[in-house]
């Protein structure tokens, strides 16, 4: 017996198995393109002791569009299953806008020194919870929560 013979390969089934190579090939070319175009941001911090010099945090720009940033405030919060409750807000711009924007693989850093500074102290972590810089980018309504430790 021939393979042929075995498989009966008409027109229709050659067809659909066509279709279905391309739908696939398709969907992994827009996997690709959908992780380029994704935003990815992160930050890193250096929390001191001295108000006069204050804590920076250096917010990173990890994908290949450029992003902007509209407003950003510094809040303690504590996880309640999925979502995290506010519990005390360190730092907040109240009424004022941000205007920064990170290029592309880019970094911005901010410093919260005199007035802006923040107390950092293992007892307002163990009663608030732990720091997180939340950032509100141009075209988005939910804030990027970022972790300050």
């Amino acid at each position: 017996m021939l393979i042929s013979q075995m498989i009966d390969l008409n027109t229709t089934t050659l067809i659909a198995f066509w279709g279905a190579g391309i739908s696939t090939a398709l969907a992994i070319i827009k996997l690709v393109e959908f992780k380029r175009t994704f935003t990815r941001v992160e930050a890193s911090w250096v929390l001191r002791g001295h108000e006069e010099i204050g804590h920076d945090v250096l917010i990173l720009n990890n994908s290949a569009q450029p992003i902007f940033i509209t407003s950003f405030d510094v809040v303690r919060a504590k996880r309640k299953w999925l979502k995290r409750t506010i519990t005390k807000v360190e730092f907040s711009l109240e009424y004022q806008h941000a205007a920064y924007r990170i290029e592309s693989f880019g970094a911005k850093e901010l410093n919260f020194s005199e007035g802006d500074y923040f107390p950092t102290t293992s007892k307002r972590t163990e009663k608030f919870g732990p720091l997180y810089l939340r950032i509100w980018l141009g075209g988005s309504k939910k804030p990027v929560w970022l972790g300050l430790g």
